[in-house]
């Protein structure tokens, strides 16, 4: 049965075959051609030469084609296995942009290409190239992006600029885009992003700019699980108005543990314990999903990783969830190329949802503006990366240099170096005076034209040169420039405290925020007052001042304020110096008369806010073994003969100041005169610890708890006293306050470093002036793991007293390491005798305790002084005091066997100094300080034994 066709076409070509014409022309052509054709080409289908019309054969050898701009179209060497065909086509532009597949364009692009439309028959090969010249007329590089169509979006293509070639390399990798445009971008609303931990207290200017914060605390643990957790803090609350993306770090102590991710990464079974893990916290939590930061991977185990941060953003995805990456920063080997070690750029830039980068630190990257190597480096990773998902990371501190090393300093500690003004103390009336700062003399505060940093140098109490680096609204405003020119996602600030920074950046970030250019041109100047009134100004380039003094004499104070801007109030005040203007006293033989500084004798110790006077004992190991003393309940006597027993050389005892001051100027020294006379009978150092304001001090008069003085430098004048009584005599060390991080210790007063610090700084000072040889240690803090209204967490509380100038008042630093039920060598995690508790957190462990405070010293540079550890035991009780449950876990034999390690430990690591019992013979089991008692438990007689 026959069927005529619908198709006119096919109707018409069924006529043209069916009837005498067509006949005759497939005869008498059509067989003779196609006879030719199968003679003179090789076996092929006919379909597939017909599909191929247009396409370029390529070879396993590789090979390219070009358009007529010049555009090239190539598959390299090896790329393909059995060769593919290719063809490059191209639309103009008008043409493209009325297009529906211009319509799908992102709205932050602008087009300035052609569409190419690169094509391929056969298997997609591994790689392929599309050179591009650059668009004529273009010259937003740092703005210039490359962009390929899927057919369903359109996706950032990874490329390389050449401009001395004036092309633009782009490469596809895995797919051929249905077509590719090079784009000028737009600027996004920038992401302003900030590290968040238990030590951080984030500035009120600060909160509203912020979008996303990123809390530390989490890390990556054995067998890949999670330690630590994310510190509880109103803006990492349900309610906070933030995105919270917490940090997982591999950082541990002093240092990243790379070890730890390689083992994590390279084994399929922890890699996926590891990603569950992070997938169910971020469930059970309700975090928007977390920001990956491990360092210091094996270069080899690139592979490896590419493939942990695919499996985590897989998981994470599939729960709605995002992935933060933080990138090392590259090594640049040639003006194109960089070694990125375990982080492979491209695949991690797709990958991940938001890319972290941090800025260079050295100087030199940022010289030479457009050419500079920061820039290089930006070019380089928007060619790598989806700029939209880059944060530029950087710390807000700045950074004092000394020989190979440095510190990071914050902006108000950077300036209190410049210490006390160089005046003499007694001038004549009517003298011509010279003001000087003496640490700004070579040169005064310059600036670094590159990075906008203002800086310093001097020489510390060693001879040391150092070069102070302040980072400060200029040197901020190039870093946010950098974020604006090239249209990053945004930046990341680290580092961000109150006084860490200077409080026009606020202004810089809200412009920031609304991508309004950013830039200052400060000019430092430092204003000279007497008795608070300004008598001139000059610029920071150079301190000196002349003065002429009052003709009627009399006591003035000098200081100097230093600005970096005169709108604004100034950054620091100097210290005071105190000039007395007098006539010259006669003399019975004619004298020649003075005309200008008569320098008689020593000035008397300065007032508060004196610099440091220097001191002997930094730098020397100190070691030694020692115990506090329940040395007002038991004869002293007996506690000197059993310290000799044990081999100890220093006895504690904490000095209740307002027992012994009870009205102002009154001391009653016959409980410490028994007591130090008794100690250097025997060959004992002493060690003070005052704490408890008289109540004369306080404004209300002590009610409620024991607390600071409302004026520190009254408890610095008791300090000072004591100081001067024993000097030379057996009191070797006054230890100033005693956990002042927790209200019980500091009742009345707000928690607070800076207040704290006022008291060691006056209490130093004074110490110093009225006995040199006295070892001035700081109060240690009480290792309390939490920040809430009554105590602020021991490491985070020395940031901020190391911040507010703890290096240079203090010759030990003091801490308190308890154990809890861990031994005096565990870390975090490992099994105790309390079945897991107590053992989450490095305030848990003596040892851990003693890193940290460690690490947090040596990074603010201060590693040549020692840690005295003035409280630290482990304690036993079988009915324990409320809150002390885990004693009941601890026998008296681990207890001999924990404290002759610990004092093993810390003898061997070189940075523990006299290590402190706690404690001898508080024999009271009805109070919680019996519990850690020694004598008569097998404790006493295992220190005794112990070699010391």
């Amino acid at each position: 049965m026959s069927q005529t066709p619908t198709n006119p076409l096919i109707r018409a070509l069924d006529s043209l075959i069916e009837g005498k014409a067509g006949s005759w022309v497939i005869n008498l052509f059509v067989i003779p051609s196609l006879v030719l054709l199968a003679l003179v080409l090789p076996p092929l289908a006919l379909p597939q030469r017909v599909l191929s019309a247009g396409y370029s054969p390529i070879s396993t050898t590789g090979g390219s084609i070009s358009s007529n701009d010049g555009t090239q179209f190539t598959i390299p060497a090896g790329a393909t296995k059995s060769g593919v065909n290719i063809r490059l086509d191209m639309q103009p532009h008008d043409k493209f942009m009325n297009s529906a597949m211009a319509a799908s364009l992102p709205a932050t692009v602008d087009v300035k290409s052609p569409l190419y439309q690169p094509s391929l028959q056969g298997t997609v090969p591994t790689q392929a190239n599309l050179s591009i010249p650059i668009p004529d007329g273009f010259d937003q590089f740092a703005m210039l992006d490359v962009y390929g169509y899927t057919g369903k979006k359109w996706v950032k293509i990874p490329f390389q600029l050449y401009l001395d070639e004036q092309r633009i390399e782009s490469y596809l990798s895995g797919f051929i885009p249905q077509g590719v445009i090079v784009v000028q971008t737009g600027t996004p609303a920038p992401t302003i992003s900030a590290d968040l931990s238990a030590k951080t207290i984030l500035p009120n200017q600060v909160t509203p700019l912020l979008a996303e914060v990123n809390p530390i605390g989490l890390n990556l643990a054995d067998s890949g699980g999670v330690a630590g957790s994310v510190p509880e803090l109103p803006e990492t609350s349900a309610s906070s108005p933030y995105q919270i993306l917490p940090t997982i770090t591999n950082f541990d102590g002093d240092k990243f543990r790379g070890d730890l991710v390689d083992d994590m990464i390279t084994n399929a079974d922890t890699r996926k314990v590891h990603i569950q893990t992070l997938v169910d916290l971020a469930v059970e939590k309700l975090y928007p999903g977390f920001n990956i930061d491990y360092q210091d991977m094996a270069p080899a185990n690139q592979a490896a990783f590419t493939t942990f941060v695919k499996e985590l953003a897989t998981a994470l995805h599939a729960k709605d969830k995002i992935l933060s990456v933080t990138m090392a920063l590259p090594e640049q080997k040639s003006m194109d190329t960089w070694a990125t070690d375990a982080f492979d750029w491209m695949a991690i830039g797709q990958l991940a949802d938001v890319v972290k980068i941090p800025l260079p630190n050295e100087r030199t990257s940022y010289a030479g503006n457009e050419n500079s190597q920061v820039n290089a480096y930006l070019q380089w990773a928007v060619g790598r990366v989806d700029r939209y998902k880059l944060q530029l990371a950087f710390s807000a501190l700045g950074r004092d240099e000394f020989g190979n090393a440095y510190a990071p300093i914050s902006f108000a500690s950077a300036f209190k170096i410049v210490g006390v003004p160089d005046i003499p103390p007694t001038v004549l009336p009517n003298a011509k005076v010279t003001f000087d700062l003496p640490l700004l003399r070579d040169g005064g505060i310059k600036t670094d034209a590159a990075t906008g940093l203002f800086y310093f140098s001097y020489k510390d109490d060693k001879g040391m040169a150092h070069t102070v680096y302040i980072e400060s609204a200029d040197s901020l405003s190039k870093k946010l420039a950098l974020a604006l020119n090239y249209n990053l996602r945004g930046i990341a600030l680290r580092d961000l405290a109150p006084d860490s920074i200077d409080i026009r950046v606020w202004d810089a970030l809200s412009k920031y925020r609304d991508t309004q250019a950013v830039a200052f041109t400060s000019k430092p100047t430092i204003s000279w007052r007497v008795n608070e009134q300004v008598v001139g100004k000059v610029s920071g380039n150079d301190p000196r001042f002349a003065w002429t003094s009052p003709a009627q004499g009399g006591q003035v104070k000098v200081d100097a304020a230093i600005s970096l801007d005169e709108n604004q109030p100034p950054v620091n005040m100097s210290a005071v110096a105190q000039v007395n203007v007098v006539a010259p006293t006669p003399t019975p033989q004619p004298t020649a008369r003075p005309t200008a500084v008569a320098v008689a004798t020593k000035p008397a110790p300065g007032p508060a806010t004196a610099p440091p006077i220097t001191s002997a004992f930094r730098g020397q190991n100190l070691f030694n073994y020692g115990a506090q003393l329940n040395w007002t309940n038991m004869p002293t006597d007996a506690e000197m003969g059993q310290l000799n027993q044990l081999g100890f050389k220093w006895a504690k005892i904490q000095v209740r100041w307002c027992d012994l001051e009870g009205n102002r100027g009154n001391i009653d020294y016959s409980q410490t005169d028994r007591f130090v006379n008794a100690a250097a009978g025997r060959g004992i150092k002493v060690l003070f610890s005052v704490v408890c304001a008289p109540n004369w001090s306080r404004a209300d008069r002590g009610a409620g708890g024991s607390g600071p003085p409302d004026n520190m430098q009254d408890a610095a004048d008791f300090m000072g006293n004591m100081a001067a009584k024993y000097c030379g005599g057996a009191l070797g060390a006054i230890e100033v306050w005693n956990e002042h991080n927790l209200l019980t210790e500091w009742h009345g007063k707000s928690i607070s470093a800076a207040m704290y610090m006022d008291m060691l700084r006056k209490s130093y000072n004074t110490i110093k002036a009225r006995c040199p040889g006295i070892i001035v240690v700081s109060g240690a803090p009480t290792p309390t793991g939490v920040t809430s209204d009554t105590a602020v967490d021991d490491v985070a509380f020395l940031h901020q007293m190391y911040q507010n100038g703890l290096k240079d008042y203090s010759d030990a630093i003091g801490s308190h390491p308890s154990g809890f039920c861990n031994s005096y060598n565990a870390t975090i995690g490992q099994p105790n005798p309390c079945g897991g508790q107590y053992n989450n957190h490095r305030s848990f462990f003596f040892m851990e305790t003693m890193k940290a405070y460690r690490a947090v010293m040596v990074q603010y540079g201060d590693s040549n002084k020692q840690i005295w550890a003035t409280e630290f035991g482990w304690g036993v009780d079988p009915s324990p005091k409320p809150g002390y449950d885990y004693e009941k876990h601890i026998s008296p034999d681990l207890q001999a066997q924990w404290l002759v390690g610990a004092f093993q430990w810390s003898k061997s690591v070189g940075y523990a100094g006299v290590m402190i019992l706690w404690n001898l013979d508080f024999m009271d089991m009805g109070n919680e300080t019996g519990a850690f008692h020694v004598l008569g438990r097998p404790a006493f007689d295992a220190l005794a034994a112990m070699p010391k």
